[in-house]
């Protein structure tokens, strides 16, 4: 009995690859190319098929357009969400610094809502110039997923809403 195996990826019904949407999600947080390939243990040539391959699909003309692009993975928690219609903080949480060589110039306010896609339009229609859109951060071993976007303050210091989200 011979056994058939396709070849190439397997289909999924996304618009980007599970790979694909973990190399954007990096790029949206900042890292550069060097960085992902590190952190992910790859070429700096693999990454940066991946993004093309991402920015392709997604006709984007540049790395700039990538960083503000947004839209939730399929079967992703934040895509699951039912819209709550709030923008109000569920919770503060402060990133400090600690470690060997020089800290960072500045911490990081986190601020917790509970729908991340509704607090991020509502601020944007309100004038705040966010530095990426909603992406994903994290997720924990019981599933939930950690979603940030971030923003400076009127006098320039890194702020960010954030987001638990629950299948």
């Amino acid at each position: 009995m011979t056994i058939h195996r396709r070849r190439g990826r397997p289909p999924h019904d996304d618009v980007l690859t599970k790979t694909e949407w973990s190399i954007v999600h990096a790029v949206q947080h900042g890292m550069t190319t060097r960085e992902i390939a590190k952190r992910r243990g790859v070429s700096f040539d693999a990454v940066k098929f991946h993004i093309d391959n991402a920015m392709a699909k997604l006709g984007m003309p540049n790395r700039q357009a990538l960083r503000r692009w947004f839209r939730t993975p399929r079967g992703s928690a934040l895509s699951a969400q039912a819209s709550q219609g709030s923008t109000t903080c569920a919770g503060v949480r402060l990133y400090l610094f600690q470690g060997e060589g020089e800290p960072p110039p500045q911490s990081i306010i986190y601020f917790g809502v509970p729908d991340i896609q509704d607090a991020y339009d509502a601020l944007r229609a309100r004038g705040v110039d966010f530095i990426n859109p909603p992406h994903f951060i994290h997720r924990h071993a019981d599933g939930t997923e950690e979603w940030m976007a971030f923003f400076k303050d009127p006098e320039g210091r890194p702020l960010a809403i954030m987001s638990k989200v629950t299948l």
